[in-house]
């Protein structure tokens, strides 16, 4: 077998980009499968075909991690965090396939979570993050959400960890809408709550040219936010109320929102861009803003004591989330995200708070006219039409939506 050999090889990023360009990641994908189809490893196992069994699932270990290695980012070598942290948000395109086909890749997860081949298990883990939701029957539902839950396990290396965080994120919106029981609430929450909490090194390839060290916030937003969409995808659903309380959830959102207000903008290293730090605020204001925080802020993400003020905190928050939503495409994650924002806007208006700059008045006309000309958007009409007055916005934007439209 030459996989190991290529997996080796193409961490080179040319070669890489070779192997990419001829479909290599889907070629191997199809291979495992049809190895692991081969294997037949379903229970009872037959320990007379115990050795092909074996040189099978080998062949299909190699063919899988050889995906992996290959689809990796372009950027980063390819068993760099960053990399499958940009797989999430990203995501890639294998073909049309119906993701029933995908069945065999939960056999072959199943196998190996009992097995000390925890490298197998964050590959097909890191392979299922990037499938998006699956339609399975809920039995099998059921065992994927429990091996998801074994990958995150203290016991587990940090990488394989973030795996199964990686497809836990893949299917957040059918784990807020399934019908789990408590058990296995309890069991995501908490496998959840440890992964998210890990600290994160910097990267050992890091760019020489770069002197300056990240800010704790740049280091880690790619993992954040992954954690943040999943917080943000189960807080649609009240049954998860209870446990995003009692485990810490919202706790860890708070600080990670107190880490992007309070980061050193001294000059003596490097923080995160507008952009991301836009990224994140939109999620961290669609979860947090809506509370009653007490002192929930005045702790960080490393548990340092920073006293904040809520109320600016959280303004600060929705102001960058109307930033970053105005310089997006409404795609559907965004839509999702923007009822919500508008929400608690009002609510803080509302409330006393008057800070409202005029960029951020035209950027929330900008959204506004872009969402009353998507009529699939779940928003309440009548929390439209007031904070448009509230802000003394009709005029713009209902300019905005002709120019939207006739664009």
């Amino acid at each position: 077998m030459l996989f190991r050999p290529l997996s080796v090889l193409i961490e080179v990023v040319e070669y890489r980009q070779i192997f990419r360009d001829n479909n290599l990641p889907a070629w191997a994908l199809q291979l495992c499968r049809r190895m692991v189809q081969r294997a037949n490893i379903k229970p009872p196992l037959n320990p007379i075909t115990a050795d092909h069994q074996y040189q099978c699932l080998s062949s299909a270990r190699a063919a899988l991690h050889l995906s992996i290695v290959a689809d990796a980012d372009l950027r980063y070598r390819a068993g760099d965090w960053r990399a499958l942290w940009d797989c999430i948000r990203v995501g890639i395109n294998h073909g049309k396939r119906r993701r029933e086909d995908f069945t065999w890749l939960l056999d072959f997860i199943v196998h190996h979570r009992n097995t000390k081949d925890h490298l197998a298990l964050g590959d097909a883990l890191q392979a299922m993050s990037k499938v998006g939701e699956v339609e399975w029957p809920e039995s099998s539902m059921q065992v994927y959400y429990s091996s998801i839950c074994v990958a995150m396990s203290p016991d587990m290396p940090t990488q394989t960890r973030y795996s199964g965080m990686a497809a836990l994120h893949a299917v957040r919106g059918k784990v807020a809408s399934d019908d789990l029981t408590p058990s296995m609430m309890v069991n995501l929450s908490l496998a959840l709550s440890s992964t998210a909490a890990l600290c994160i090194d910097p990267p050992m390839d890091d760019e020489p040219c770069h002197t300056l060290p990240l800010t704790e916030i740049a280091l880690s937003w790619r993992r954040d936010l992954c954690y943040i969409q999943i917080i943000f995808a189960l807080r649609q659903s009240r049954k998860w109320d209870e446990y995003l309380t009692n485990d810490g959830h919202l706790e860890r959102c708070a600080g990670i929102a107190a880490s992007l207000a309070n980061e050193n903008r001294s000059g003596h290293t490097r923080i995160i861009s507008q952009l991301n730090a836009g990224h994140l605020a939109l999620y961290l204001a669609a979860v947090l803003a809506g509370e009653q925080h007490d002192t929930a802020f005045s702790t960080d993400a490393a548990g340092i004591s920073t006293p904040t003020d809520t109320d600016k905190l959280c303004w600060k928050l929705i102001r960058k989330a109307w930033a970053y939503a105005s310089r997006q495409r409404l795609d559907g994650g965004v839509q999702r995200v923007v009822p919500t924002l508008v929400q608690h806007t009002l609510q803080h208006m509302k409330g006393g708070q008057q800070d409202v700059s005029r960029s951020m008045e035209a950027a929330v006309s900008k959204v506004l006219a872009v969402l009353r000309s998507l009529p699939s958007v779940d928003v309440d009409d009548d929390q439209v039409n007031e904070l448009t007055e509230l802000l003394e916005l009709g005029e713009r934007v209902e300019s905005t939506m002709k120019l939207h439209v006739g664009s």
